[in-house]
């Protein structure tokens, strides 16, 4: 079971991408986070299940008391339970990293390479960057040992610094990266995207040559290799996405979203409601059929996130099928280069 806990909507920054600025800024409050431990009993229904609660934002340390509650309540009444979470760093101090260390089984910093890509998007809310105080706080984590992923939002304005910011990362003792291309905005043109490849073919030839392709997880660069065909879209059935008011939806991209909603900690999930939002997932996308990449492709599992983004469950997002292609793509140059 997973369960995706919004404990503030509020943060510190103000990215230019960011997808959770026009919500109500709010922390999650004692009685909700009580109602939340009571709901996943409801829906857990085995005592050996593994759980896994994922404390997320906004940024999450805003909230650090609801977390510190929640967790200690939490391993009470779930042995098996396992945590993890995304924090922007800027928050983080000598006690915050202690906490995680002890508690958490993942953690993920917002990190956008180097200091220039970085502070194109990740400002403050005075429009100062936050990369200073971000590498800073991540490198007391990194020199305790404990295993961080270093999470990049690549985008329009941020993509020409992308193997420049891998290997940065890489160097200051990263080893797992995961570059995430914004598909969400309109403005990627084909030619940023043949771009954004070549600098991931760099990062491709700096690992071979540092002989580090073995011990250094590059997502872009091994998710062909590692991804499994889909699964069935299981929003609402054994991951849940709990907002800071209590509501609940499939997923954390349309957390908060009221066509969404499928219940709350205090109601339940409403069958109906489920079932108009799982409606279109057996249904085939006439645009992507033939495609090799059919059954794994993201545009064909995730009909929701099509509907946000174009108005329609079967309507694949093009950004999302570019960068399927692309991380083909780089499998294959992977391969010929040796």
């Amino acid at each position: 079971m997973n369960f995706n806990i919004f404990f503030t909507n509020s943060c510190n920054l103000n990215c230019y991408y960011c997808y959770e600025k026009e919500k109500n800024e709010k922390v999650i409050s004692k009685k909700v986070l009580d109602q939340t431990l009571n709901f996943m009993d409801s829906v857990i229904k085995d005592n050996e299940e593994s759980i896994n609660v994922t404390t997320h934002g906004g940024e999450p340390f805003i909230a650090y008391d609801m977390i510190k509650y929640f967790i200690q309540e939490a391993r009470r009444r779930f042995p098996k339970i396992q945590f993890s979470m995304t924090t922007n760093a800027t928050l983080l101090t000598d006690e915050k990293i202690e906490f995680i260390m002890e508690n958490y089984k993942s953690f993920a910093v917002s990190i956008d390479g180097i200091k220039k890509a970085h502070d194109a998007n990740r400002v403050f809310k005075d429009g100062s960057g936050s990369y200073d105080i971000v590498i800073n706080n991540i490198k007391k984590v990194l020199q305790k040992g404990f295993p961080a992923q270093a999470r990049m939002t690549i985008n329009p304005y941020n993509y020409q610094y992308l193997s420049e910011g891998i290997i940065e990362l890489i160097e200051i003792g990263f080893t797992d990266i995961m570059p995430m291309p914004d598909t969400f905005t309109n403005e990627w043109s084909e030619e940023m995207f043949d771009d954004m490849k070549k600098e991931l073919e760099k990062v491709i030839l700096y690992l071979k040559s540092n002989q580090l392709d073995t011990d250094v997880s590059i997502g872009l660069i091994d998710a062909v290799k590692c991804k499994m065909k889909n699964s069935s879209c299981d929003g609402g059935i054994t991951t849940f996405s709990i907002n800071t008011d209590g509501e609940v939806y499939p997923c954390m991209l349309v957390n908060g979203r009221k066509e969404y909603n499928i219940g709350s900690v205090t109601r339940g999930i409403s069958n109906e409601k489920l079932e108009h939002v799982h409606c279109c997932d057996s249904e085939i996308i006439q645009e992507c059929q033939g495609c090799t990449r059919y059954d794994y492709c993201t545009n064909t599992r995730c009909k929701i996130i099509n509907e946000v983004v174009q108005g329609n469950a079967n309507y694949p997002i093009v950004a999302r099928c570019k960068v399927e292609n692309i991380a083909v793509e780089l499998y294959e140059y992977s391969n010929k280069i040796g």
